[in-house]
């Protein structure tokens, strides 16, 4: 029996391969194989399957040089979805099949199993003098640890000994590598206990319960209103009862510092089984990971995004913790959404999915007034506090301004720190908010004759404003400290925002908190300003806070994007569920702002998350914009700007001569210029293409793959398809 077999392999490139399989087993699905691809042996996994006919089929191709597996790597569930996910994102197999596999399975190298390694001296180098090593410090300093103890893995991490140091030594056989036998355990075996939280609180008890009851069944619960500790309590009695009926939970957390909490947590108070794995595991604990999913002993699986395809055996329950989260969002040689993924992979293994957010997405709460989506709302005092906090509003118009900041906040940050509490400066969006000269020569900042303070330039009417004594400077000037008379406008970014809060406290240290400090613990209990992002503020711990600084906020609700006002949104208030999260329920926002007057603005401060939400979608429904509506984005790529404008021509002519452009409420838009990436040196165009159903659109894209596939593969262009799409072009 002769098949002809199609391969993924982990290449780049949306084609799949077709060889002859000479053995005789049926071919395995999900199964490994070494091919020989461009005169080298590569591993590729397999796809489909036919009978060779010779009658029919009179076709040159190669064979199958030897099979590694002899099961396949995937469940049946997890091999469905994957299916499923190159249809409906328009896909090769190719990107989706070697997402999250270790490396093991993509290479020829073997990990022997359960070994590790010691380093033992030899006899010449316990004869050895330590004047022959003069030069090297290093080697030195490990010999001198050899001659006392080997070393082990954790020993040589312990003492900063890179591999390098020990195989120069081992090359003058003063050392040796020694394999030895041990076993890696990932985890523990605790004993399931009671927990006291599931017998005392009542109110809750009745909402496990109808999780509970429905574990055999594909439903999708929303919880919303909690805090951390709230949430870990919640879930270690969720996860102590599914555990007792020897089920395995898949819980997907957005980040690793998520993920390295939650892992404490559950082992140090809750004494729960957990294994982790992420990106930035060894290949060697990737590789025992996949073995300890097959086993079929109760487990708590935490991953990041690369765990959505696992092969897991007694699956249970997947949760999905900050649902919201843009980093759920992956964006590579394929788009997709993996909350959407996991949501599919739960319903082909009859398996409840839970979303967890404080601000859940529009979209979620659409499905929810569908009942689409069962709401459990646990009832905290989370509304009550965010009621009382104190919310101060600056009109920028009208106050007197030092630079970036008002008189009036100015005043109000000098009284909080005399009383020795910390500020908390968010700077996200204060790039549009100030525009000021600055020499072309010296890059001095062009400043007001009588106040000596910044001047603002307005670029709609093209004027210089002192924004301290409210005096119009006239257009001729000139530079003070070299003369100079021409100058160049630039926006108000993060450095000229440090050196004005220095300008005005000099004393006071100022922090700024990004990506590159490696202490993220940050406890200063004296005077102190933090300067961070959105984004950042969640990796550090911020203690003694007492005011929230917004300098800018009107730019989410001018932008042209209709989602910029629901992204802030939910960034705003996670912000302030991150302080409740640290006990600290008496902190101010103060927020400078021109839109004080405006409807959108008051509910957005006064009403809270939910009551937003309903206003938003109210307001979205009357324009048909999504979730009433579908948005797909459809990306091309390529590094020759004319193919891309020849196509880009031919799919605009194509989709305005179609037929389905006499349907109601379909329409595409398109940029009239074509934008170009400096990183990556490509030249890429986006179209919008709105309609009702997404299976309509998948058959509009399909059109577009059947008739352009021949010059896209000719001239190398990349067609991108975004059907779950969350920005606007």
């Amino acid at each position: 029996m002769t098949f002809i077999v199609e391969i993924s392999l982990p290449i780049p490139i949306r084609k799949t391969f077709f060889y002859f399989y000479n053995f005789n087993k049926t071919p395995i699905i999900g199964g490994r194989v070494l091919v020989n691809f461009n005169n080298k042996k590569t591993l590729g996994v397999i796809l489909s399957y036919k009978l060779y006919k010779n009658k029919d089929i009179n076709i040159k191709l190669k064979q199958i040089s030897f099979l590694v597996d002899k099961v396949s790597i995937f469940n049946k569930s997890v091999w469905k979805t994957m299916l499923l996910c190159s249809k409906y994102y328009k896909c090769s197999m190719n990107f989706i099949v070697f997402f999250s596999i270790p490396n093991f399975f993509k290479t020829k190298k073997i990990i022997k199993k359960n070994l590790t390694y010691t380093w033992s001296i030899t006899d010449y180098g316990k004869l050895l003098k330590e004047n022959f090593l003069k030069r090297c410090k290093k080697q030195i300093f490990a010999l001198k640890l050899l001659r006392k103890n080997d070393l082990s893995l954790k020993k040589c991490k312990e003492y900063k000994l890179s591999n390098y140091i020990l195989n120069e030594l081992k090359k003058k056989n003063i050392c040796v590598k020694k394999y030895v036998f041990c076993k890696k355990v990932f985890y523990k075996k605790f004993k399931l206990q009671n927990n006291i939280f599931f017998k005392k609180n009542i109110f809750s008890k009745n909402k496990l319960l109808k999780i509970i009851n429905n574990l055999n069944v594909f439903k999708v619960w929303l919880i919303t209103n909690m805090l951390f500790f709230e949430k870990l309590k919640f879930y270690a009695t969720l996860f102590s009862e599914i555990l007792k009926k020897k089920l395995k939970i898949l819980f997907i957390v957005p980040n690793i510092i998520l993920l390295n909490k939650f892992n404490n947590e559950f082992r140090k108070n809750f004494f729960l089984p957990v294994l982790i794995y992420h990106s930035k595991l060894t290949e060697n604990e990737k590789f025992f990971c996949w073995k300890i999913f097959n086993k079929q002993s109760p487990l708590i699986i935490i991953s990041t995004k690369i765990g959505i395809f696992l092969p897991i055996i007694n699956l249970g329950m997947i949760v999905i913790d900050e649902e919201h989260n843009c980093e759920y969002r992956i964006i590579d040689k394929w788009i997709f959404n993996v909350k959407n993924v996991l949501l599919l992979r739960a319903y082909y293994e009859n398996v409840p999915v839970i979303l967890e957010s404080f601000t859940p997405e529009l979209n979620t709460l659409y499905n929810v007034n569908n009942k689409k989506i069962e709401k459990i709302k646990i009832f905290n005092k989370t509304e009550k506090l965010y009621k009382k906090i104190e919310k101060i509003f600056v009109d920028i118009s009208s106050q007197r301004f030092m630079g970036v900041f008002s008189i009036y906040l100015l005043n109000k940050m000098k009284k909080t720190l005399k009383k020795g509490k910390n500020i908390c400066i968010i700077f996200d969006g204060i790039y549009n908010m100030f525009f000021f000269l600055s020499c072309s020569v010296c890059k001095c900042v062009l400043k007001c004759n009588f106040c000596n303070q910044i001047c603002e330039f307005n670029t709609c009417e093209n004027k210089i404003f002192c924004r301290f004594c409210f005096t119009e400077k006239k257009k001729i000037f000139f530079c003070e400290k070299c003369g100079n008379k021409k100058f160049n406008y630039k926006k108000c970014n993060i450095k000229f925002l440090i050196k004005n809060i220095k300008e005005i406290f000099y004393n006071i240290s100022v922090v700024f908190l990004k990506n590159k400090i490696v202490n993220r613990n940050i406890n200063i209990n004296s005077k102190c300003i933090f300067v961070v992002s959105n984004k950042d503020i969640y990796k550090y711990e911020l203690k003694n806070v007492k005011l929230l600084v917004f300098p800018y906020i009107d730019v989410f609700f001018y932008f042209p994007n209709f989602r910029s006002i629901e992204k802030f949104s939910q960034a705003y208030f996670n912000i302030i569920k991150f302080f409740f999260d640290k006990l600290n329920f008496s902190f101010s926002v103060f927020v400078q702002t021109k839109l004080y007057k405006d409807n959108l603005f008051k509910k957005f401060f006064f009403s809270g998350y939910f009551n937003f939400s309903k206003y938003l979608l109210k307001n979205r429904k009357k324009c048909n914009l999504p979730p009433f509506s579908i948005h797909a984005i459809l990306k091309l790529e390529s590094k020759n700007k004319d193919k891309l404008f020849i196509l880009l021509n031919k799919i605009i002519f194509f989709l305005k001569n179609s037929t389905f452009l006499n349907i109601k409420k379909f329409f595409f838009i398109n940029t009239n210029y074509i934008y170009f990436n400096k990183y990556r040196k490509i030249f890429y165009y986006k179209i919008l293409i709105s309609y009702s159903s997404k299976n309509f659109l998948r058959k509009i894209f399909d059109k577009l793959i059947n008739n352009f596939k021949l010059f896209l593969y000719v001239n190398n262009i990349n067609l991108i398809f975004d059907i779950d799409n969350v920005e606007s072009i």
